[in-house]
């Protein structure tokens, strides 16, 4: 019997629901805290450009500008993630909570993870009932050139 050795390409079910259970209100306003603390660190970076001379200038600011601009690209991951998915609020509230989308993604992969544990479970007794039928085509060739061979 050959066995399936295929992966389960999502996330575990346990661990999206997991990822629902924490308190992303702390996490959120932690984000929002560290969001206002990026524009005044953006301020000063520019406040200390300006006034450096531009002998003294790299590579502070290239790097702070690779660091504002990270903290900028992972303050709106979550925006788009929600966007891609086209997840709507639940009704009653203005925006996507983490939780409310956790919890739909966690659905997901339990359902997903069910119907491909049915799928590989079908395949492999699929593979397992049907008997590998001899190439009778190359079989039949065989004792057409033997055929053959005898007649020279």
């Amino acid at each position: 019997m050959t066995r399936n050795s295929s992966a389960f390409p999502l996330p575990e079910p346990q661990d999206v629901f997991l990822a629902a259970q924490v308190k992303f209100d702390d996490l959120n306003r932690d984000l929002r805290q560290l969001g206002r603390d990026l524009t005044r660190c953006e301020k000063g970076v520019q406040e200390v450009c300006s006034y450096s001379p531009e002998e003294h200038l790299q590579p502070f600011k290239d790097k702070m500008e690779a660091f504002v601009l990270s903290g900028e690209y992972l303050n709106l991951v979550f925006q788009d993630l929600v966007l891609y998915f086209g997840v709507k609020p639940k009704t009653g509230e203005k925006e996507v909570t983490t939780s409310h989308f956790f919890m739909l993604w966690f659905e997901f992969c339990a359902d997903f993870k069910a119907r491909w544990k049915r799928e590989n479970k079908n395949i492999s007794k699929e593979r397992y009932l049907t008997p590998s039928l001899p190439n009778v085509k190359s079989h039949y060739e065989n004792v057409y050139i033997c055929k053959i061979s005898l007649k020279i």
